[in-house]
């Protein structure tokens, strides 16, 4: 999988790294970002390091990768976005902080993570879910091009919401 940097007219798409902890607390400790995330908001920098090195490690499979997602202007890490592959699909899921939502931002880090995933010839398909609540995340997929494929009833669990098993809507885009 091709983990070199994605560049996008604003950001900069690179591998995770260490450097990213403090950032990366910043918003993931914030309870409105991770409210339809499948982890609960990190509690201090320890379950940051804890995430990039659980990503560190999947990305040395090769099938994997954790974007994180810096302000070309600031090189502040805003949030991430995770890659990963099997078969011929690529599943993609992310996260933002607060600060940088409804700017335009994760739209053009999204089409860029899509653009660069159908450049590989073995990609046929990229997918991603979302919370049947969370609005703003499925919409975030239609205006990058892709298109809701059906309700997936009781997908996941998320044990700081109620109910935690909790329906998503499953997006696509294909070849």
């Amino acid at each position: 999988m091709n983990q070199n940097p994605i560049h996008t007219e604003r950001l900069i798409l690179q591998p995770i790294s260490w450097q990213d902890a403090e950032d990366i607390f910043e918003y993931a400790s914030q309870p409105e970002v991770t409210r339809f995330l499948s982890f609960s908001p990190h509690k201090s920098i320890d379950d940051s390091y804890a995430f990039i090195s659980k990503a560190i490690g999947r990305m040395a499979e090769k099938e994997f990768i954790e974007f994180a997602i810096h302000l070309k202007e600031s090189q502040k890490c805003m949030g991430t976005i995770g890659i990963d592959k099997k078969g011929g699909t690529i599943t993609i899921g992310y996260a933002s902080g607060k600060p940088y939502w409804g700017k335009g931002y994760m739209t053009e880090a999204l089409k860029g993570v899509i653009a660069r995933s159908l450049e590989d010839e073995s990609i046929c398909r990229v997918d991603a879910i979302a919370d049947v609540d969370n609005t703003a995340s499925w919409k975030l997929m239609e205006k990058c091009g892709m298109e809701r494929e059906g309700r997936l009833r009781n997908y996941v669990v998320v044990d700081h919401l109620e109910p935690k098993e909790r329906d998503v809507f499953m997006y696509s885009i294909v070849r």
